[in-house]
């Protein structure tokens, strides 16, 4: 194998195949390569969570100085659900996308005082979370203990199959002309005078 492209993507995950398909779509020449295939490590074994708020612990337990280092990425996962929504509309597949807002419940007075100070700091950064009663919490998800007294709510959160997801990208990035090349590992990488040089147990590609 003697490959000439313009990118060489490394990893087959949603990473890897997401960024093959936006590089693909503006007429990139992009070779994505990976050791095994197309979504076989982690991004094909997680839960499939798509969370656009502050971990509780995090809140609770960071210093002041590291939450508000942390709050640039909140606008952020917001925009990674608003992406993933305009992905599954572009796919020729259905990727049992559903963006129906998260819950983080309190089960104490205490706990629910955080999570207004949490929803307070993440209002301050472009997230509409709201604090639920237990009462809206009981109309809202019935499934829940009754011992909660209330939650914050999170109308950007959300699921997707992650044993869907990152294959149907890597096939629309194929379609749209990106090389997937399964069980081809990384041995070796170094710039060349123009570009980079990676030699793989298949043989080598100049990007």
């Amino acid at each position: 194998m003697n490959i000439e492209t313009d990118v060489l993507v490394v990893g087959g995950g949603v990473a890897g195949c997401a960024t093959a398909y936006y590089l693909a779509r503006e007429g990139v020449e992009v070779v994505l390569i990976d050791r095994g295939d197309v979504n076989a490590g982690a991004s094909g074994a997680n839960a499939g969570s798509i969370h656009s708020q502050m971990y509780y612990h995090n809140f609770n337990t960071r210093s002041a100085e590291w939450i508000d280092a942390f709050a640039p990425v909140l606008p952020l996962l917001k925009l990674s659900s608003e992406v993933w929504q305009e992905l599954a509309a572009e796919l020729d597949r259905d990727i049992e996308l559903v963006i129906a807002g998260g819950l983080m419940v309190a089960e104490t007075a205490d706990q629910l005082r955080l999570l207004e100070r949490k929803v307070a700091f993440e209002n301050g950064h472009g997230i509409a979370s709201t604090i639920l009663s237990a009462s809206e919490l009981a109309t809202l998800a019935p499934y829940i203990s009754d011992r909660m007294v209330g939650a914050e709510f999170c109308p950007y959160e959300g699921k997707v199959n992650p044993l869907l997801a990152t294959v149907a990208i890597a096939a629309a990035a194929k379609r749209l002309g990106a090389r997937i090349l399964p069980l081809t590992d990384l041995e070796a990488w170094a710039p060349a005078k123009q570009g980079f040089e990676a030699h793989t147990n298949r043989g080598r590609i100049h990007s």
